[in-house]
């Protein structure tokens, strides 16, 4: 029988231990064999890396025949520029350093990141951003590629929703690729409504 355990990470618990929730969202977030790297010019230009990004078609993955061409040195300085690189993107999280630049998160008082773990192994994730209006948000949701098709992101998504309803939320807000079928998928096994299209995305809402 499988052991399944939940931990919240909220500031507080993220800044006593960034360098283990980092390890385990990234267990989770990045393919081991690739990474996930910024577009960042003036690094790739620096290790001699010849690639012309495409952010529409590689978001921030470096695709794997172009990592398979790179030597060990190289993939070491990636792999720490990749690690500081969702540092920075934490700490702004948890110190709500991103809510100026994204209309999306006006409001937020609070933050926090919910992974799950079976039998001790970090296998999906999310984070959710509770506003002032008994609103919140759903900030991602991931699960391991080895572990996809199991259900691991409804319980993810349900103990989320538990939580949020025990502090009073009213609405839980997603938004979400038109093409991103699995996630709209499981939103809606989860209780979601698609309430309006913004360009690319669809927002979807569950209401308490």
């Amino acid at each position: 029988m499988e052991k399944i355990d939940f931990i919240v990470f909220n500031k507080l618990s993220y800044q006593q231990n960034t360098a283990g929730f980092l390890k385990d969202w990234l267990s989770i977030c990045v393919c081991e064999d690739i990474g996930r790297y910024k577009s960042d010019k003036k690094l790739f230009e620096q290790l001699n890396i010849v690639y012309s990004w495409n952010f529409e078609k590689d978001n921030d993955l470096l695709p794997l025949n172009i990592w398979m061409t790179l030597g060990s040195k190289i993939k070491e300085k990636l792999n720490l520029n990749n690690y500081n690189y969702f540092k920075k993107g934490f700490d702004n999280f948890f110190l709500f350093n991103d809510e100026e630049d994204n209309y999306f998160y006006k409001g937020t008082i609070d933050k926090f990141y919910l992974i799950l773990y079976v039998d001790n192994e970090p296998v999906a994730e999310s984070g959710f951003v509770i506003l002032e209006n008994k609103t919140a948000i759903i900030h991602g949701i991931e699960t391991k590629p080895s572990q996809r098709g199991k259900g691991y992101a409804f319980m993810v998504l349900e103990q989320g929703k538990n939580i949020l309803l025990q502090r009073g939320i009213k609405k839980l807000k997603s938004k979400i690729a038109i093409d991103n079928f699995a996630s709209k998928a499981l939103h809606k096994k989860a209780g979601f409504f698609k309430v309006s299209v913004d360009g690319a995305n669809e927002t979807f809402e569950f209401f308490k």
